[in-house]
């Protein structure tokens, strides 16, 4: 669980990236280049990297998120 909310970290994980994806396509950012996610809890850290994962497969052929470093 997060710490702030009661959702589970993976559904978590999924509604930040969607919230970057969505930014990145409808905000038009001119100056943002580089998003880091910083996880606090070791216990998070693969359900962010099967989020990131499952993102990179779906989303592939639009180049949204084209590198992920320190993925698992």
């Amino acid at each position: 669980m997060t710490g702030m909310g009661t959702s589970p970290a993976a559904e978590m994980a999924e509604n930040i990236l969607n919230a970057v994806g969505e930014f990145s396509i409808n905000g038009k950012p001119a100056n943002l280049r580089l998003v880091r996610i910083t996880i606090f809890h070791s216990n998070m850290v693969d359900d962010f990297a099967r989020a990131v994962t499952k993102k990179i497969e779906e989303k592939k052929a639009r180049g949204i998120f084209k590198t992920v470093k320190g993925a698992r």
